[in-house]
C-alpha cells in the first residue's frame, strides 16, 4: 500500500474484513483493483462500456455499465462507497440526489470516500464533459445534508492521479452514523 493516499488508507481501515464496497465511476479500475487486493468484495460501476471492461480486467471484480444518477442499490447493503473524481461530472442537483442514495445504501457506520475538484464554478471541457468545482466547506455541507458525518478531509492536494491538469482536489471521508 506504499504510495496510497492517507484518506484511502483511512477508508480501507474503516472497512470490515471482506467488506462490501461499491466504486461509483470506477473508470479503468485503479482504485477498484486496490480494494480487491485488500480483500474487499467490490462491484464497480461506470458509464463507459470501454472503461468498465478495462476495470473488469484490471481488478477481477464485477463491473457494471451504469449511470450513477439512476443507479438503485438495496438500502443498508454496503460497508463502503468510493467516488473518486466521478461525481464532479454531474449537475449539482444530481449530486445531491446521489449523495442521499449513498447515505441510504451504507450500513450504519459505513464509510464514503469522495474526491472533487476544488473551486467554485461549473464548466464544460473541450470534450463536453461537465466539471462542478466545489469548495471544501460546500462539499462538507453537501455531505452533511445527505446525512453523512465528515470524519476527515484533505483540501488543496495534488491531482489524485486522474489527469495532469494541475487542479487542486478535495478528498473527504464521511461516515453514516451508527444507529442507536
Amino acid at each position: 500500500m506504499a504510495g496510497t493516499p492517507p484518506l484511502m488508507r483511512a477508508f480501507l481501515a474503516a472497512l470490515p474484513p471482506a467488506g462490501e464496497v461499491a466504486d461509483l465511476g470506477c473508470g479503468a479500475g485503479r482504485d477498484l483493483a486496490l480494494l480487491v487486493e485488500q480483500g474487499m468484495r467490490c462491484v464497480g460501476y461506470d458509464l463507459s462500456p470501454r472503461l468498465a471492461e478495462l476495470a473488469r480486467v484490471r481488478s477481477g471484480a464485477p463491473v457494471l455499465v451504469a449511470d450513477v444518477r439512476s443507479l438503485e442499490l438495496p438500502d443498508q447493503s454496503l460497508d463502503g462507497v468510493l467516488a473518486v473524481a466521478s461525481l464532479l461530472h454531474l449537475e449539482l442537483d444530481e449530486i445531491v440526489g446521489v449523495l442521499a442514495r449513498i447515505a441510504r445504501w451504507l450500513r450504519p457506520g459505513g464509510v464514503f470516500l469522495s474526491t472533487m475538484k476544488e473551486g467554485g464554478a461549473s464548466a464544460l471541457d473541450g470534450e463536453g464533459r461537465r466539471f462542478n468545482l466545489v469548495t471544501a466547506a460546500a462539499w462538507e455541507a453537501m455531505l452533511g445534508n445527505a446525512g453523512l458525518h465528515v470524519v476527515g478531509t484533505v483540501g488543496s492536494q495534488a491531482d489524485p492521479g486522474v489527469s495532469s491538469s494541475g487542479h487542486s482536489w478535495i478528498a473527504a471521508l464521511a461516515r453514516r452514523p451508527a444507529q442507536a
